[in-house]
């Protein structure tokens, strides 16, 4: 059944109320998805904890991006998709940042400024992903998609939440709540889970002088079974046409808007 709710007719403590239902029920639905989340957490959780004074910095911005993966999992599960991709975008650029402070110099630097955090940020941002690391490119793609997304407002990021009918404007506040748009949810599920992998291989690279067996293995071992997964649902959710994408496909001001099958096309590159 489509979520009825008018935003401009309930109060905060209603909307708490559906947005845990709405976690129940896809918590339900993706619980398949959800076991790789938790695997992720505990790889983040677990890297490492005796490590050399050098590399505090990029620990910290692991942990950063270990509770960005928790919060998008979170808040997609609660029906807001826009969010859920802002906050990877978040745990991108830790892992960026992450790779190089790895430097101790340019940590050092970080930390004797931190006065002038913004004019640092700024200069550290600009060369942010570089080209020499496939990781890190790959991981820019991601950042461009995550900041069309999630962090600014376009109409890219509009397109789920807000519609027409009847000639009537509706505002609404949860994005794609119905079941029948599951495998859309899933699609940025995957695009979640596929992001914090590379993130996590990022890690792995700063900190491989300290990284034991059992946590290489584990990630050995998810990335394996990850890939097997989510290439045997693939089909599924390239075939699946969404009701609300079909609704949305041309926008007022005849902007082209994808159907699910494009978005998983773009999120399962």
């Amino acid at each position: 059944m489509r979520d009825v709710l008018d935003i401009s007719k309930v109060t905060l403590e209603r909307l708490a109320r559906v947005e845990s239902s709405h976690f129940c029920k896809n918590s339900e639905l993706l619980k398949d998805e959800l076991v790789f989340l938790d695997e992720l957490r505990w790889l983040y959780y677990n890297i490492t904890r005796h490590i050399s004074d050098d590399l505090f910095v990029p620990l910290k911005l692991m942990c950063d991006a270990g509770h960005s993966l928790v919060y998008s999992a979170m808040t997609l599960m609660r029906g807001h998709i826009v969010e859920a991709v802002g906050s990877s975008r978040r745990a991108i650029e830790a892992a960026a940042f992450a790779f190089k402070t790895k430097d101790p110099k340019v940590a050092r630097v970080w930390i004797k400024h931190k006065t002038k955090e913004k004019e640092f940020m700024q200069d550290l941002t600009r060369s942010k992903f570089p080209k020499s690391t496939p990781l890190l490119c790959e991981l820019q793609h991601r950042w461009e998609l995550a900041s069309e997304l999630g962090s600014h407002s376009t109409l890219s990021s509009q397109i789920f939440r807000h519609r027409q009918k009847d000639g009537r404007f509706e505002a609404g506040y949860f994005d794609l709540p119905d079941d029948p748009e599951i495998e859309f949810k899933r699609s940025f599920n995957y695009w979640i889970l596929d992001t914090q992998i590379l993130i996590l291989e990022v890690f792995q690279e700063i900190f491989k002088g300290y990284l034991n067996d059992e946590w290489k293995e584990r990630l050995a071992r998810l990335k394996e079974r990850y890939g097997t997964y989510k290439q045997s649902t693939l089909r599924k959710i390239l075939k699946r046409e969404s009701p609300k994408a079909s609704r949305l496909r041309v926008s007022p001001g005849g902007v082209i808007l994808p159907a699910v099958g494009d978005i998983g096309r773009l999120l399962l590159r």
